[in-house]
Formats: C-alpha cells, sequence, structure tokens
C-alpha cells in the first residue's frame, strides 16, 4: 500500500488484467514501484466503483468460483478484496490524498498491465 506520506508523483496510466479482456482502467502509478513486475495501480473512487461492478459481473457469470469479491468500506474510505479460496484474509486499499486526487488501490496483488497515455493528444 502506498504510503500517504509519500512524495513520489504519481502518472497516470491505463491498466488491465487477464480477466477484464477489452477493458482497462484510468489510474496512476509510480512506473518503477512494482510487484512482481506488474503495476501497482492507484484508481479514483469511480474508477474503483466500475472495477467493483466490473467483478461482481465476472463473479456471476463465472464457472470459476476462486473470482476475487471486492466491496467499498465507507466506514475505513477503503476497498476491500476477499478471496473465497483464503477465507478470513482480505486486503484492504485505504483511500489516501495526491494533490488533488483521492485515490485507493484496488485488487493488491492482481497481474495488473499498464500502458502509458498520451495526455497532450499528439499520438
Amino acid at each position: 500500500m502506498k504510503s500517504a506520506d509519500s512524495h513520489v508523483r504519481l502518472t497516470p496510466a491505463c491498466f488491465s488484467g487477464d480477466w477484464t479482456p477489452g477493458k482497462s482502467y484510468l489510474g496512476y502509478h509510480e512506473y518503477a514501484h512494482r510487484w512482481n513486475g506488474w503495476a501497482i495501480p492507484y484508481f479514483t473512487r469511480e474508477v474503483g466503483d466500475q472495477i467493483v461492478r466490473d467483478q461482481d459481473e465476472l463473479r456471476s457469470s463465472s464457472v470459476v468460483e476462486s473470482v476475487a469479491r471486492v466491496h467499498f468500506d465507507e466506514i475505513r474510505d477503503a476497498f476491500v478484496t476477499t478471496y473465497p479460496d483464503h477465507p478470513g484474509e482480505s486486503d484492504i486499499g485505504a483511500g489516501f490524498d495526491e494533490g488533488d486526487l483521492h485515490l485507493y488501490e484496488v485488487g493488491q496483488g492482481w497481474t495488473w498491465v499498464d500502458e502509458a497515455i498520451d495526455l497532450e493528444g499528439g499520438g
């Protein structure tokens, strides 16, 4: 989890995983900070809520029972991820402020792939 007092500048990117075919999510990360080579993205609440909806849809249509369950906990100001194959364990992505943004880590330990985006519109 990112430290709220970190002074590292996060950059925007799109993030996807093999469980999200055709979908990607706008988030932020420090490119050099990785987990086993995978990106560690941080998302706004709105994007995190979309990930929750997509996970719910995946879980309801999947024959695989190990699909993670993600929900937002208002009291903790955090996205909480639980895994059917690890009962009693959960990952908590608490919100933190980064400049004008309030961000969350969603899906800690997931194999997120990052793709740079062009904010200048130059291709």
